[in-house]
């Protein structure tokens, strides 16, 4: 984690009603998860700290249009379970770590004895998310005898759901809620102690929109041991925590107009794709 001095003023958070927040919502259902609900509690801190009245509006996107979306302003910021990775941080504008996450194999229960290793892997059909961290995986480790892409992880688990695939690299914090709860928590599970990737998790903004992340970052590290820990708390990830108290922030203190524009323009938009915990649809 790079590190620079920072100084953050202590402000109590103020409620989430606050602040209004819209979505694009299917069948009236409601979005929640832990990133959405962590963006809530940011720009509740905001609001409050720089006395603005921001909207936040949820925005559903096909990942694989994430950087093109962030570049043409159609999006303030991504935040949806995002690998921090080197070429990520060279196109865009990227938060401090805010969730440790794995790249696991899931499998369907059926081939437990049959995929237990990448080298079992080797005449297996794999499937990923088109642009994601798994599909990197599947990539650079040269993963099975065949690759099937997938609009989404959740499209990654139904490709193995129907029999389209054999194996499914995806994000731990995904895996694990998969596996444990909902239809599909008796049909798969993670291959044991195989980790293809340890990585974090960060948001995304247009690259030079420095002051806009600079006031993500602070709200993030305010809240650390309050609406941070509450959401944490909330979806089970406290093994997955990355914010501490050395986090800090590498754009503090930056001048661009992309904070004020956002303040000007009353509304924060962030784009996501479905993927629980992070960000799911409740009747």
């Amino acid at each position: 984690m790079k590190k620079a001095g920072m100084k953050v003023a202590s402000v109590a958070l103020a409620a989430l009603s606050a602040f209004a927040f819209t979505s694009c919502k299917k069948d009236d259902k409601e979005l929640i998860g832990f990133d959405i609900d962590l963006a809530k509690k940011t720009v509740a801190y905001l609001n409050e700290t720089y006395d603005v009245d921001l909207e936040v509006e949820f925005v559903e996107i096909d990942w694989s249009t994430k950087e093109a979306k962030l570049a043409d302003g159609t999006l303030d910021l991504v935040w949806n379970g995002m690998t921090i990775t080197e070429e990520r941080s060279a196109e865009m504008c990227i938060s401090v770590p805010y969730l440790y996450n794995k790249q696991v194999a899931v499998i369907m229960k059926s081939d437990a004895e049959k995929y237990t290793t990448k080298e079992s892997m080797a005449d297996a059909i794999m499937t990923a998310e088109t642009g994601s961290a798994g599909e990197s995986v599947v990539q650079d480790q040269d993963l099975g005898a065949e690759y099937v892409v997938a609009p989404s992880q959740l499209d990654a688990l139904m490709k193995l759901d129907k029999g389209e695939a054999d194996v499914a690299v995806i994000d731990s914090v995904m895996a694990g809620y998969y596996t444990s709860t909902g239809d599909y928590a008796s049909k798969m599970q993670i291959v044991d102690g195989l980790v293809f990737a340890e990585e974090s998790y960060g948001i995304a903004a247009k690259k030079g929109n420095n002051a806009l992340m600079s006031k993500i970052n602070e709200a993030l590290i305010a809240i650390r041991t309050t609406g941070y820990a509450e959401v944490v708390a909330q979806y089970g990830l406290t093994s997955s925590v990355a914010l501490n108290a050395d986090t800090v922030d590498v754009y503090a203190g930056a001048t661009d107009d992309s904070w004020a524009n956002v303040v000007s323009s009353g509304k924060l938009v962030i784009g996501y794709t479905i993927f629980a915990p992070i960000a799911y649809e409740k009747d």
